[in-house]
């Protein structure tokens, strides 16, 4: 959608810089008050902007530079090597964070 990574999470710049395990606690906490029902409906929300998004992309958008779709971005690798980074690799990173937390 032409946002930022941090537009897209709702974070400034600052938080950006302080790391991403600081910055992924930041936003457990952000939503650390959420019901079970409402992080659910977020998760399956959020998966469908992404499905419907992405099925709009032609082969050829998935090879285009990152910088394509975040202009402030100055990465050249595709854009597909960034959707699976940061969608289904990315929870098996926060898998061992989950079981924690679910753990209580």
């Amino acid at each position: 959608d032409g946002k930022s990574q941090l537009e897209a999470m709702g974070v400034g710049e600052a938080s950006w810089e302080i790391g991403f395990d600081a910055l992924n606690a930041l936003i457990q906490e952000r939503n650390r008050d959420l019901s079970l029902e409402q992080v659910y409906a977020t998760a399956r929300s959020l998966h469908a902007q992404i499905v419907g998004r992405i099925a709009q992309l032609s082969d050829e958008d998935l090879q285009r530079p990152t910088r394509y779709f975040q202009p402030a971005s100055d990465q050249e690798n595709p854009i597909l090597g960034w959707l699976v980074a940061d969608t289904y690799r990315h929870y098996i990173e926060h898998l061992p964070w989950i079981k924690a937390i679910a753990k209580g």
